[in-house]
């Protein structure tokens, strides 16, 4: 007898998509609970076994508030998008910042120079002379020294960059300080 009622969902097809599901889903329930009410059978309901009410799940932030209720809910998540949208838009423009950054290290003994970007990107050496140099390891020694100073130099400023971001919208302590 279930067929028989089911049967009649396949020529409501003519909504098609969401709409033609839900009208399907819709028909086959009024079908079971026909066919139970005709069999003599009460349809089952939910927490029939239960003896008392289950208190509420506030599974979503908790139940109601005194003031606002669920409008206001959606008006924190909304300040919150708004929120996540600005600091996405400070950051790309952080980020193209210090991309245009240059920022240069030097070697102790002055002879070597490595250009940075504030994103870290090497940009450029210059070296005063190769004949100032005794041999090839102290000229790497020189670059190796200068590297690391640009590099020093760059993470600072980006650093120092991240953390006015974050203290703009309030989360201090984000980065860490070096």
């Amino acid at each position: 007898p279930i067929a028989a009622m089911v049967q009649p969902l396949s020529r409501r097809r003519r909504h098609g998509g969401v709409a033609g599901r839900f009208l399907a889903v819709v028909a086959a329930c009024g079908a079971v609970t026909k066919a139970f009410t005709l069999g003599g059978v009460p349809p089952p309901t939910l927490g029939a076994a239960r003896s008392s009410v289950a208190p509420p799940l506030h599974l979503f932030g908790g139940g109601k508030k005194a003031s606002g209720g669920a409008l206001s809910n959606v008006a924190g998540v909304m300040d919150q998008f708004k929120k996540a949208q600005q600091i996405a838009k400070k950051s790309n423009e952080l980020q193209a910042d210090l991309a245009k950054t240059v920022l240069e290290g030097k070697s102790e003994d002055g002879l070597v120079t490595i250009k940075m970007s504030g994103q870290q990107t090497p940009l450029g050496a210059e070296i005063a002379s190769l004949e100032t140099f005794e041999s090839g390891a102290a000229l790497a020694e020189s670059v190796t020294a200068a590297l690391k100073d640009a590099q020093e130099k760059s993470l600072k400023e980006m650093n120092e960059k991240m953390q006015d971001l974050y203290a703009e919208f309030g989360f201090g302590g984000a980065a860490p300080a070096e």
